[in-house]
């Protein structure tokens, strides 16, 4: 008997129990981290949309109050009742707007009461029949309300404010007013986001003139500072690559955090998609440090413990051995002490 093969069991049992212990914590501690990096990753991308939504309702009442501002102006109503838009000077209004406001790109249409385009502030074209191409034009003839949207055009991805305008009590037209979502993603991009807007590909067709001539995958890129680094990032990812979640995706490769908002048409049907670019450095994990180092202690400290406790129990064993030994070499002392005596003994006989 030695003590090798006596300890070898327990020296076995003793590194098995240690290794299954470290390899469980090890998982313990990246699910857990791994989920709480997660859980940062969703609040984060939650709070960019909050702050792109109020954004954008921002801009909805910015339109809409323009539009009731106009509804003001004499000229307008004259232009209506007479069919005629000498008076009008709206191009030098929207020029005001680009120099002294956010509104930088704001167009203006008149439409007569029976769905004509009376004015456009972008073009010389008119006595068109709008009612016959555009759904919201045709429903608002038949009942004049406020109308405020968000569309597709030919042009853009726009909002729309439709305010009626009324003559002693009678129905006379629409002042329409039109902006891009440019100033929203310089807004973001203010607050170190950057943003990509793409239009989905369903609108590509409709889109006859498109303000910005950029597609990426079929997908419109409706914002004008859109960065061409991100264009080509998600070329090669594949614009479905993000327009197919409606979280966020961890791009570590650019070390950036994707937050993908989607913007439904009247329909609830996909219309455009706002891909929200983070930088990773600039999220605040140190709590999630904190607790990664905490966790990582706890374990330590238990395999520690555990290792300790082998340890212990080794060296009982050890000495319990040790013992036997002591107890087997003196009984076998004892008895060859015993058989020479005898043995001098028959000897001398």
């Amino acid at each position: 008997m030695t003590i090798k093969h006596i300890d070898r069991p327990l020296l076995l049992t003793a590194v098995s129990i240690l290794l299954i212990a470290i390899t469980f914590a090890i998982f313990v501690i990246s699910y857990r981290v791994n989920t709480l990096y997660d859980e940062k990753y969703i609040e984060t991308s939650k709070e960019l949309k909050g702050v792109l939504e109020i954004f954008i309702n921002e801009k909805k009442a910015a339109v809409s109050l323009l539009s009731f501002a106009l509804l003001r102006d004499t000229r307008i109503k004259n232009a209506l009742i007479n069919r005629s838009t000498k008076s009008l000077q709206l191009h030098n209004f929207t020029k005001v707007l680009k120099e002294n406001t956010e509104l930088k790109n704001v167009w203006i249409q008149i439409i007569t009461s029976d769905g004509k385009s009376l004015y456009r502030s972008w073009s010389s074209k008119k006595d068109d029949d709008l009612s016959k191409v555009r759904l919201d034009v045709a429903e608002g003839i038949k009942q004049p309300k406020i109308i405020n949207s968000i569309s597709v055009g030919k042009f853009d991805l726009t909002f729309k404010s439709m305010i009626p305008v009324y003559d002693k009590e009678v129905f006379i037209g629409f002042i329409e007013t039109i902006a891009k979502f440019n100033s929203i993603a310089y807004k973001m991009q203010k607050k170190g986001i950057d943003t990509t807007i793409l239009v989905d590909k369903s609108y590509k067709d409709q889109l006859k003139f498109p303000f910005t001539k950029k597609f990426i995958d079929d997908y419109y890129v409706a914002n004008t500072n859109s960065s061409p680094a991100l264009e080509s990032f998600i070329q090669i990812k594949g614009a479905e690559h993000f327009t197919s979640k409606e979280d966020y995706h961890l791009a570590e490769d650019i070390k950036k955090l994707v937050t993908v908002f989607h913007l439904n048409n009247i329909n609830d049907r996909p219309m455009s998609y706002f891909l929200l670019f983070m930088d990773l450095d600039k999220i605040d994990l140190s709590a999630i440090v904190r607790i990664r180092d905490r966790l990582i202690l706890a374990a330590g400290l238990a395999i520690l413990l555990l290792t300790s406790s082998f340890y212990y129990l080794y060296v009982k064993r050890y000495r319990g051995f040790i013992n036997k030994v002591n107890e087997r070499l003196e009984h076998e002392v004892a008895s060859k002490t015993i058989e020479l005596k005898e043995k001098m003994r028959t000897s001398n006989i």
